[in-house]
């Protein structure tokens, strides 16, 4: 398991090519997500990586050298992307409640 600290400091928005996706925690381990989309369940396998549990994809947060995170490479059967962190768009709140998406 991950601890809450761990999971904390992983959660957020994240720049990855023109668009912002964000990470958030679910009942299982994280939900990464996008507007266009639907959010994607990962689970913890290590303490930095999680994986679909039936898709070929992954999420590897990248930790600097104090231990924070400050990018993640989302990887599929087809390519590997990083996404660094960024600040939230004050514009655009988050509107996609934990408890209301999808268990896998």
């Amino acid at each position: 398991t991950i601890s809450e600290k761990h999971m904390a400091s992983y959660l957020g928005p994240y720049k990855m090519g023109k668009e912002v996706w964000t990470v958030k925690q679910g009942k299982k381990g994280i939900l990464y997500s996008v507007d266009r989309l639907v959010p994607l369940q990962f689970l913890p396998v290590s303490k930095t990586h999680f994986v679909h549990p039936v898709l070929d994809m992954s999420v590897t947060f990248q930790l600097n050298e104090d231990g924070s995170c400050d990018s993640l490479i989302f990887k599929t059967d087809q390519a590997e992307v990083p996404a660094k962190r960024c600040q939230p768009e004050p514009d655009k709140p988050d509107r996609t409640p934990i408890e209301n998406t999808p268990s896998t």
